[in-house]
């Protein structure tokens, strides 16, 4: 609230009131926005997502009376437009899921040359939304650089050249579906990880398929490139494809499940299989989110299911209010 030269602020409480105490009477030009997605307890990530209100409120003094003024929120706008430069001989859906990773509603990005589509109809309540793809198909040979899939039974690999360490290394797994790299069985306080260093000589786009079943929030697999964390995940989610854009130039990648001090969950670890480094090619676009837009650019390097989101898939919810 501001009059003149004077700015009062105030944050609302957990039924959406603020008391604004001993201020001067006057004309109060009225800013409300929120939630703050910096805050610790915000539902939402982006400050896109935050809505915010202006209105004007004339304070009168104490002994004629109380003012009040009332806000109702609206609610977030929503859309999405998408293009595809997708290999004909592949098919890519779209969807959206709710925050149960219930599908909402599917899209056929083969049935639009540029999808252009407002989500809010589809959207029943506020929550959490996710945006995932689906592709199916191979992609082309000139795309990918290497790729691992484990099916020879063994790490010896000419561009990854893996290296595993920590507590209990890494191991490859025969599981009815697949053969796959699984973490070794530590213990609390422990750690197990596998890493490569390699050099490239253009842009691309590293993709995984990982899996885990571990305590929430305590136990996790991570993702380490260059030494920086860029994936943490922990408790029971299926195989998931995820997409990291790399630079020019020479990278360590680190695939790693860490333990905590104390308890564990379900099977305790977590499995990596089609590591895939490719050319970039895939979905771009933008995400609309109350009029402000968020650009996207997801790397497809094979099979398998991702998430659109503006930090390359990495999961990031869109909240809805």
């Amino acid at each position: 609230m501001k009059t003149l030269d004077r700015r009062y602020y105030g944050k609302t409480n957990d039924e959406g009131y603020e008391l604004f105490a001993w201020i001067d009477p006057g004309e109060y030009k009225i800013t409300i926005g929120g939630p703050e997605y910096l805050y610790a307890y915000a539902p939402n990530y982006r400050m896109q997502e935050e809505l915010r209100y202006t209105g004007e409120v004339t304070v009168e003094p104490l002994s004629e009376s109380l003012t009040i003024y009332t806000q109702e929120f609206e609610t977030t706008q929503f859309n999405t437009r998408l293009t595809s430069d997708l290999p004909f001989t592949g098919s890519l859906t779209v969807f959206l899921l709710d925050q149960d990773w219930y599908v909402v509603e599917a899209f056929d990005m083969r049935s639009y040359e540029t999808m252009t589509i407002n989500l809010l109809p589809y959207i029943e309540e506020s929550g959490q939304y996710y945006l995932v793809y689906n592709y199916e198909g191979e992609l082309p040979e000139g795309e990918i650089i290497a790729k691992e899939d484990f099916e020879d039974g063994n790490l010896e690999h000419e561009f990854f050249n893996w290296v595993t360490g920590g507590d209990a290394e890494p191991f490859i797994e025969v599981t009815d579906e697949a053969t796959v790299l699984k973490f070794g069985n530590v213990n609390d306080n422990e750690e197990s990880w596998i890493e490569t260093l390699f050099t490239l000589d253009t842009v691309a786009s590293l993709s995984f398929k990982v899996k885990v079943y571990s305590e929430a929030n305590w136990d996790f697999f991570k993702l380490y490139i260059d030494g920086e964390e860029m994936l943490s995940l922990s408790g029971e989610q299926d195989w998931m494809t995820y997409n990291v854009l790399l630079d020019q130039g020479t990278h360590t990648v680190r695939f790693a499940y860490e333990k905590d001090f104390s308890i564990s969950n379900g099977e305790d670890t977590a499995w990596l299989d089609d590591i895939v480094l490719a050319k970039p090619f895939g979905i771009s676009g933008e995400i609309t989110i109350n009029n402000e837009k968020i650009p996207i650019n997801i790397a497809i390097s094979g099979a398998g299911m991702g998430f659109i989101d503006e930090y390359g898939g990495l999961g990031i919810p869109w909240t809805i209010f």
